[in-house]
């Protein structure tokens, strides 16, 4: 892959490693993206506290870890996993509470 990268797009060849990382978030967005649509099925009204989370999250890594590209990535993936397990926390609660 660092071939093709480095052969056709050599300008870009620093921002391999941090498109490395950012995959990784790809799998916690996945599964919250399903728990965010069964939450709002449910006409849940807690799914919007976790988008504030996210969003939260992401700006407070951005400041924190905005030393290089690869600070920024794991920003990302930190603030998805965020997003993630919040969204964990409320389907659980939504579970046991029967609003």
């Amino acid at each position: 892959m660092n071939f093709i990268i480095e052969y056709f797009f050599p300008d870009y060849v620093n921002g391999v490693p941090s498109l490395q990382i950012m995959i990784f978030s790809l799998i916690p967005l996945s599964i919250s993206y399903i728990l965010s649509a069964k939450l709002q099925a449910k006409k849940s009204s807690l799914v919007g506290y976790s988008g504030l989370i996210r969003i939260s999250s992401l700006i407070i890594l951005i400041i924190i870890l905005e030393h290089s590209l690869i600070g920024l990535s794991f920003a990302v993936l930190i603030s998805s996993l965020m997003y993630l397990t919040t969204l964990i926390f409320i389907f659980k609660y939504e579970k046991t509470a029967k609003i």
